[in-house]
């Protein structure tokens, strides 16, 4: 990027500080969210959150009434969908705290990145005077 030749160090330096890397801190920010997201896809769990556990399912009897194997077959395919429902659960909220702590992150660091010289600039006088 060429830099004008009637523009101060000091000004590039602000808007620098102040406009330009607090933007590719909120697009990294960005960034993380959506690949985060596409890992724990809260839609496609929600739509699948009572599906089988990898589609294990049994059919139940089309010939006759065997009651036993009709019970059979129905604690089967309720166990699948019991333990797809638990991980899809547990994946569901792995996910929500997995993006809960990157902004929480994110907070914190555009917030010391924001607050860092107004802090250096108010501790010169402490230094200052542990010094002496």
């Amino acid at each position: 990027m060429p830099t004008p030749t009637n523009t101060s160090i000091g000004a590039l330096f602000l808007r620098w500080y102040l406009v330009q890397r607090p933007g590719e801190i909120v697009r990294e920010y960005v960034a993380y969210a959506a690949a985060f997201g596409s890992m724990f896809s809260i839609i496609f769990l929600l739509k699948t959150l009572f599906a089988p556990w990898k589609s294990i399912r049994d059919s139940y009897p089309t010939k006759g009434f065997d009651l036993t194997a009709i019970l059979q077959t129905l604690t089967l395919n309720i166990t699948a969908r019991a333990i797809g429902c638990i991980i899809r659960l547990g994946a569901l909220v792995f996910g929500a705290l997995l993006q809960a702590a990157l902004f929480a992150g994110f907070s914190l660091y555009i917030l010391l990145w924001l607050v860092f010289p107004l802090v250096a600039f108010l501790a010169i006088p402490f230094l200052v005077y542990v010094s002496l």
